[in-house]
């Protein structure tokens, strides 16, 4: 698979439905790199606070200025995976999160569309002067270590988060 088959794109309306039913797919208390979408039922109210997330001046004190995508895979327009860069990071962002969040859906994992998706995601964060990006994952998650790695992550550390779970802190230099 190439990555011509993925495209990612800015939520839009277009996509409620998926985005409700890409929600509930998951069996978690928050969904990753889906910037709060679990708290959302209005799509609408859920774009609305994503554009507010885009505009540092609008954001809370602490708050960095992120952009997310919907990953949608072209032959039949369905999300698979959903994308958070955050253009900046504070002291947390840099220790435990990251510059970019990704996830792919359950139903469309181990089908390579991570690693894609990343790459895809690594060449959008270049286009705003990003030179390197920080990523983190659960030192447990070996697919998404993998994917990293992949796509020339550097292992700087592991180390463990506020909730005792050891994690891997990855560089990658765009």
């Amino acid at each position: 698979m190439d990555t011509n088959h993925i495209a990612l794109i800015k939520p839009s309306l277009e996509y409620t439905e998926q985005l409700l039913e890409y929600k509930n797919e998951y069996d978690a208390p928050y969904i990753v790199a889906g910037s709060r979408l679990q708290d959302y039922d209005d799509m609408e109210m859920w774009i609305e606070y994503l554009k507010a997330q885009e505009d540092f001046n609008v954001l809370n004190q602490g708050r960095v200025p992120s952009l997310e995508y919907l990953a949608i895979r072209k032959s039949d327009k369905k999300i698979i995976g959903l994308v958070n860069i955050r253009l900046q990071l504070n002291d947390y962002l840099e220790k435990y999160v990251g510059h970019i969040g990704y996830s792919v859906s359950p139903s469309e994992r181990r089908k390579g569309y991570a690693s894609k998706i990343l790459e895809q995601t690594l060449s959008i964060a270049n286009s705003y002067d990003l030179k390197r990006v920080l990523l983190v994952c659960d030192d447990d998650n070996l697919a998404s270590a993998k994917t990293i790695e992949k796509n020339n992550g550097i292992l700087e550390n592991k180390i463990f988060n506020e909730d005792k779970i050891l994690q891997r802190r990855y560089w990658i230099y765009l």
